[in-house]
């Protein structure tokens, strides 16, 4: 997959992974095509401002810490919030987490992806976050907040790196 990738101040990249395999009748894999054909794809963008607002997406499953499950983790659901603030969470090993409203609960709500610049009618936005965990800030036992890490640099030098191994089809 191809996918186009947007930052503060960055020309467009591209990312790229193996195409997909299926067996043949022999039961050898044979080519399937680009995952992106199949599937589709989202860009990514990063060194976004705060104050972008991104929607969450994910199947929430678990109980908020007050045993209510709103969730059963069988359907797609989505929330919207603006990312205004960084947060400060000791237990995750991360230098620049960011908060983001959300209800989800924790169980499926991990790697939820958060896409800037949404349109439904496409289906298509920016992967700008992926939900690490979860937070009550107000303390009234319902979680209320998604914290994901910052997407910078670093990550986009990661992407950068996997487009120059790029190998082509199986």
């Amino acid at each position: 997959m191809r996918a186009s990738l947007r930052g503060a101040a960055a020309t467009p990249v591209t990312v790229n992974v193996y195409e997909g395999v299926v067996p043949s009748t022999t039961g050898d894999p044979t080519g399937f095509g680009r995952l992106g054909d199949h599937v589709g794809g989202q860009g990514l963008a990063w060194n976004q401002p705060l104050g972008s607002s991104v929607n969450v997406f994910g199947y929430p499953a678990g109980p908020h810490p007050d045993g209510i499950r709103p969730y059963t983790g069988q359907n797609l659901k989505t929330s919207m919030g603006s990312v205004t603030t960084t947060a400060h969470a000791p237990s995750l090993n991360g230098e620049r987490l960011l908060p983001v409203r959300s209800a989800f609960t924790g169980h499926g709500a991990q790697g939820s992806s958060w896409l800037l610049g949404y349109d439904a009618a496409s289906a298509r936005g920016y992967l700008n976050g992926l939900t690490v965990s979860v937070a009550d800030t107000d303390a009234n036992g319902r979680y209320d907040t998604g914290l994901s890490a910052y997407f910078d640099d670093d990550l986009l030098a990661v992407y950068s790196a996997a487009d120059a191994l790029w190998t082509g089809a199986v």
